[in-house]
């Protein structure tokens, strides 16, 4: 059995603010200065974050965090994207 090469793309947005958890246990969320992964139907369709529409962000630990409005905004900065292009190095 042969394994399968997968290709994938997505984009990621700047974070302008530290965000904790609101868990009892803090943990970081997202760090100021890095690039979060993000999936958001506006985006899709447009190439442009709505920040009225739902944003979801994969956190530091993994999981997805939806945001948006007024929280969205004062951590992203919905205007800068960069968008991540990987390609498997086999084949």
């Amino acid at each position: 059995m042969n394994a399968k090469n997968y290709n994938f793309n997505y984009s990621s947005v700047l974070c302008i603010n530290d965000k904790l958890s609101d868990n009892i246990n803090k943990r970081l969320d997202f760090k100021k200065g890095y690039y979060y992964p993000f999936l958001c139907m506006s985006y899709d369709l447009t190439q442009a974050i709505d920040p009225s529409r739902a944003v979801q962000l994969i956190t530091e630990s993994g999981y997805k965090i939806t945001l948006k409005d007024k929280e969205l905004l004062h951590y992203f900065d919905i205007e800068k994207i960069l968008f991540n292009r990987y390609k498997s190095n086999e084949g």
